[in-house]
């Protein structure tokens, strides 16, 4: 039985085999990518000798078939192929990441949670509340409707010359332009928090239009119209005062994955440690490691427009459907 590491060792000794003439030359190597929430993954980096730019295939789904009774050689060649497909698929030069210009209309914020990726946040410009932390990207988009991301560092403010202030303020108007937010009543909600459908609300460069939310749903999903990193806008005042006020109530905010939140009306039925509970659920079995965003549940406060992490002591209630 081949182990994880003799795996790695062998595919890079081994891929070239299985790869075109014209890539006998290049340099393999594998190399441990960092993810969101601290998870290094392996990569199978072949660098492309022209202008760098080259696709990384991950090993370690590949060494899971090994283990499922794969023969290893075939496992090679599915690699190979997996990397010249992606390859052809790889622009020469997606973005200029050089010049600020270039980037602009291509950049988003995200949220992702702030203890868990400290290490990566020392280099990048970044917003603090409570446990999450905004974080700002340069979207690349790829062909075949796919997509790569560049995490803005502070090196990139001083080769680009502007301030964290100018970063912030341009890339809040590019997502509400190009990845404006969603704001949907759930129609059936099981345990874990899987939502089975939703009303669209809001679109590209569209204002929220929260007309058509029904004000007696239990609980809503707040994202973007790409339904991918939505959950930064929880930390929009804006955004949430509009919904704070159409609800007209104080919000119940959990923060179930990077990609999206629940929103609930807040009254004074249910314990707000149920909220919590059922969060720590839903992001244990519903939600992957790299996408998980916190365990904690937030308040946005109607009057304030300040959104605030709710202490565990605290014995305020907040409405929440009861499951099951």
């Amino acid at each position: 039985m081949v182990t994880y590491g003799d795996f790695m060792k062998l595919s890079k000794e081994r891929i070239k085999a299985y790869l075109p003439k014209e890539y006998q030359d290049r340099e393999i190597m594998v190399v441990p990518v960092q993810k969101n929430n601290g998870i290094v993954r392996d990569g199978l980096f072949i660098r492309a000798g022209d202008n760098g730019m080259s696709p990384i295939i991950y090993l370690k789904p590949y060494y899971e078939r090994y283990l499922d009774g794969f023969q290893i050689q075939g496992i090679w060649k599915e690699i190979a192929e997996e990397y010249l497909r992606a390859r052809q698929q790889t622009p020469d030069v997606p973005v200029n990441l050089l010049s600020y210009e270039s980037v602009k209309d291509q950049l988003m914020v995200t949220v992702c949670n702030a203890e868990r990726n400290r290490g990566r946040l020392a280099d990048m410009p970044h917003e603090e509340k409570g446990d999450l932390a905004l974080i700002y990207q340069v979207r690349m988009e790829l062909p075949g409707e796919r997509y790569g991301m560049a995490s803005v560092r502070n090196l990139h403010l001083e080769m680009w010359g502007i301030s964290e202030e100018q970063l912030k303020a341009d890339s809040w108007v590019n997502m509400k332009n190009r990845y404006s937010p969603l704001f949907a009543g759930t129609e059936t909600i099981v345990e874990g928090l899987i939502i089975n459908g939703f009303h669209h609300v809001g679109g590209n460069g569209a204002a929220l239009d929260l007309a058509a939310v029904n004000k007696n749903e239990p609980m809503y999903v707040l994202t973007n119209m790409g339904k991918q990193y939505g959950a930064a806008y929880i930390l929009d005042e804006e955004i949430m005062g509009q919904i704070a006020d159409w609800l007209e109530a104080d919000l119940i905010i959990l923060p179930s994955s990077i990609h999206e939140a629940m929103v609930i009306k807040e009254t004074e039925i249910i314990d707000i440690e149920l909220c919590r509970e059922i969060l720590r659920i839903g992001n244990r079995t519903q939600v992957s490691e790299d996408e998980l965003l916190s365990d904690e549940v937030y308040r946005f406060d109607r009057e304030s427009r300040q959104l605030q992490l709710v202490p565990e002591t605290e014995v305020k209630q907040a409405m929440i459907p009861m499951l099951g």
